[in-house]
């Protein structure tokens, strides 16, 4: 009994530390690839962010709708995420994330998935709209800016 209390120690002493250093996923995108139309570079103020199982996204979108919702605000939005896949793949040099996710907004539902390499690196956003073509981007990713 005492082994099996002092390894769940150990185990919350490692598992704990690698939690709280979960610090999201940031991606300041730059570049716009539409399913149906040319790329398109993007001027700064556009983002993705996910902390925490939310989603906050401000994106241009360009595509087509298969069927238009009225108040739609687009890819502006702060959303709970309600599904959730991490995959991490190590390769000899850097390691790669891919994070699948399912979030709803205003009758909606889009399939999200991120590929990162870290902050410092380029990060891939692929937005699937259930009502919509797809729409990829890819840019930047960098530390989750800290609000004052």
């Amino acid at each position: 009994m005492k082994r099996i209390y002092s390894l769940m120690v150990m185990l919350m002493l490692v598992v704990l530390p690698s939690m709280s250093q979960d610090k999201g996923i940031y991606i300041e995108p730059n570049m716009m690839s539409p399913m149906k139309f040319p790329s398109k570079m993007l001027d700064s103020g556009y983002y993705l962010k996910l902390q925490n199982d939310t989603l906050d996204i401000h994106l241009p979108y360009m595509g087509e709708t298969y069927s238009p919702v009225f108040h739609s605000d687009g890819l502006n939005f702060k959303e709970p995420v309600s599904k959730m896949k991490v995959q991490t793949r190590k390769k000899k040099e850097s390691t790669r994330t891919i994070t699948s996710l399912e979030v709803s907004h205003n009758g909606i539902r889009y399939r999200i998935t991120l590929t990162t390499w870290g902050v410092g690196s380029n990060g891939d956003i692929d937005v699937n709209p259930n009502n919509g073509s797809s729409c990829s981007y890819r840019g930047d990713q960098l530390e989750i800016p800290v609000k004052k």
